[in-house]
């Protein structure tokens, strides 16, 4: 079975990790994808199904940009209903989560809009 969220990035491709939610079987994190200075959110399903490279998960997948605030929402109502999971290195998921929603906005508010 794939270990929890311990082994996100045996290629250093992701930096600034922070685990946003792992119930066991689905992992959410935030972070800076290679080169970008952009923050991104990248999921995996773990368990036994979940194919794995040297020792290492392969199921990451970064979220499209759309999609990222709907997510965070999505796990801060799942925190709300089912508070199992609620600490992350002493820190209150949901206090977490909200923070990388405004994180979000502030950072899609500067991009550039495209017509």
């Amino acid at each position: 079975m794939v270990e929890r969220a311990d082994r996100i990035s045996p290629d250093g491709k992701w930096s600034a990790i922070q685990i946003l939610f792992d119930d066991g079987t689905y992992t959410v994190i935030s972070g800076v994808y290679g080169d970008s200075s952009t923050k991104r959110l990248a999921q995996r399903c773990n368990g036994p199904s979940v194919p794995e490279t040297h020792r290492y998960p392969i199921g990451w997948h970064v979220v499209p940009e759309f999609l990222e605030i709907p997510l965070l929402c999505a796990l801060l109502d799942e925190l709300w209903k089912n508070p199992r999971q609620l600490t992350n290195a002493g820190k209150d998921r949901r206090e977490l989560v909200l923070e990388e929603i405004q994180f979000f906005h502030r950072q899609k508010a500067q991009q550039p809009q495209e017509r």
